[in-house]
């Protein structure tokens, strides 16, 4: 059985219709609620560039990546609101454990967080922002080791090497 041919003007009626739903996409994206944190650090709707931030990682990178990003994380903010534990405050600080508390200001990870500074800015004097380390592809690699030094998700912390 053969085919019909594909003619100049049925791909011009497919890019027609891509480039339509793009753009209808682009408008609900911008306009829902899904997603509101997600918009804060990345004004793109999700696609290739999202993916391009997982390529090439474990599972568990990916998902302390996504975590962080989503607000959906074990921190005791988040957890407070399920009632999963008695108080929503950074046990150091006694402010709320928040993603940018844990990225930004924790005293207990000051360290960690000089070392991430070091990495990303030449001068180590640059200010750290959540969509500096959430939104840049190029820093997830430093975000990632900041996130394995503080301890804080023993979970997602690679597996010790074999020597």
């Amino acid at each position: 059985m053969l085919l019909a041919p594909i003619t100049i003007q049925s791909l011009a009626l497919q890019a027609g219709r891509k480039k339509s739903t793009a753009k209808t996409w682009n408008k609900e994206w911008k306009e829902s609620r899904v997603g509101r944190r997600l918009t804060e650090i990345d004004k793109t709707p999700p696609g290739q560039a999202t993916l391009r931030w997982y390529k090439g990682l474990p599972r568990t990178q990916c998902s302390i990546l996504t975590q962080l990003r989503t607000g959906h994380i074990g921190l005791n903010a988040y957890l407070a609101r399920f009632g999963l534990v008695d108080s929503d405050l950074c046990p150091t600080c006694r402010e709320p454990e928040t993603v940018n508390h844990f990225l930004l200001t924790c005293r207990r990870f000051s360290q960690q967080r000089d070392d991430l500074r070091r990495s990303l800015f030449a001068n180590g004097r640059q200010r750290l922002t959540k969509t500096s380390l959430l939104g840049r592809h190029k820093n997830r690699t430093a975000l990632l080791k900041y996130v394995s030094e503080t301890g804080r998700f023993p979970r997602y912390d690679p597996p010790p090497s074999q020597s």
